[in-house]
């Protein structure tokens, strides 16, 4: 406590900064990285809808699953498979350092405000119907971002993914909201808002 009475956690979350287009384009050039660089401009479409969406959530607490090097906020908690895909900025914050595949995880219950993971539930090979329900354990709103009908029959993880899909993998529960994005020159994402 200090002399306002205020713990850590809350002088922390009083200075909590959200990612915007001009701190990601610093942050691509120093993770040198071609899934960024490459990407960055198409991912920013769908990342500042999320973010508006975590501006009105107020959280206190954030975890980001798989948000490779970039974090959409400076009080996120991670969880990935490799310690160096820890935003630089946040590895004073709590990390998970497993596959999100594997369960159970080691987080209290509804110990998060948010779960995040954007791009990533299609990597988590085939059980994401549990995923997501340790997802809605751990958590009180996720935020879910998904390739939306990419015709890529070659690539079956993010091949045709629908409505019907994304439902199945949420065990059929109701979003809050859902956001269809198609980028110019970019592949259609969809965004769903769950609040549990």
């Amino acid at each position: 406590m200090n002399l306002l009475g205020l713990t850590k956690k809350q002088i922390h979350m009083l200075n909590i900064k959200y990612l915007n287009k001009r701190e990601l384009i610093k942050k691509v050039k120093l993770v040198n990285d071609i899934y960024w660089e490459k990407t960055y401009n198409g991912r920013w479409g769908y990342i500042s809808h999320v973010i508006s969406e975590l501006r009105k959530i107020k959280p206190k607490t954030i975890l980001e699953l798989g948000s490779y090097k970039i974090n959409l906020t400076n009080n996120s908690d991670n969880m990935d498979i490799n310690e160096d895909y820890i935003d630089i900025d946040n590895t004073n914050n709590k990390k998970y350092i497993q596959d999100g595949s594997t369960l159970p995880w080691d987080i209290e219950d509804k110990y998060y405000d948010v779960f995040i993971g954007l791009q990533v539930f299609e990597h988590l090979g085939d059980n994401q119907s549990d995923i997501f329900k340790e997802v809605m354990r751990v958590s009180k709103n996720a935020i879910i971002s998904l390739p939306y009908l990419w015709d890529k029959p070659e690539d079956k993880m993010h091949h045709m993914i629908d409505d019907e899909k994304i439902k199945e993998w949420t065990n059929n529960i109701l979003p809050e909201k859902i956001i269809y994005i198609k980028i110019p020159s970019s592949r259609k994402r969809v965004i769903y808002f769950f609040k549990f």
